[in-house]
Order: C-alpha cells, then structure tokens, then sequence
C-alpha cells in the first residue's frame, strides 16, 4: 500500500487472525487512507511536529482490539503508524471496517 511513499503494514505475527485483520485493511484502504492522511496532517500541524509526509517511509503495525479494552466498543483493528524522523510521536488509530472510531498522537 502506497499512500505517499513506502507504507510497511505488519501484523504482530503470521496468525490466520493477524493476516485476516491486515486483509480487512486491505479491502478498506482506499477508503480510509484519506481519513488517515487528513488525522495524520492535522495532527503533525497542530502538535508543531517536523514531518512532512510526502515521500516519507514508515512502519504501520496492525493489531486486533481486545475486548474490554480501549475502544474496543468501537474499534476491532488497532493502527500505529511510526515515522523515522526524530523527535515524533508514533500515531495510533483505532478502526471498524471502514470507520475511524478514534486517531490520537503518543509522545
């Protein structure tokens, strides 16, 4: 998947599970790359990070939700994105089907 440069999607290991929830991903990623990329920007402009994400090369890793835990009411697919420049926060999101439930920024 190439949003702006080289995307580099894992999951946590090579389950049935892991490899279905980087399928879903797969099947709505036109659809919530752009809501992804808008969370990203807004998020690098309002926390004054130095990141400009055109071109740019980073790590996403994919992991399921678990139950009763943080937004797992609305979210089955954990995202964190992390980016080689330094000093940034990685990015998480939290998604369902093709539904952002929730972005947040983590220093």
């Amino acid at each position: 998947m190439e949003p702006y440069g080289l995307a580099q999607l894992g999951a946590e290991d090579n389950s049935e599970e892991s490899r279905k929830l980087l399928q879903d991903l797969a099947d709505n990623w036109t659809v919530l790359w752009p809501k992804m990329r808008d969370r990203l920007e807004n998020g690098i402009a309002d926390y004054g990070v130095k990141l400009n994400l055109s071109g740019c090369e980073f790590l996403a890793t994919v992991a399921a939700v678990e139950k009763g835990c943080y937004k797992s009411e609305e979210a089955d697919i954990f995202v964190r994105f992390e980016f080689e420049t330094e000093p940034v926060p990685v990015w998480d999101f939290f998604i369902r089907g093709s539904h952002l439930a929730h972005f947040q920024p983590v220093f």
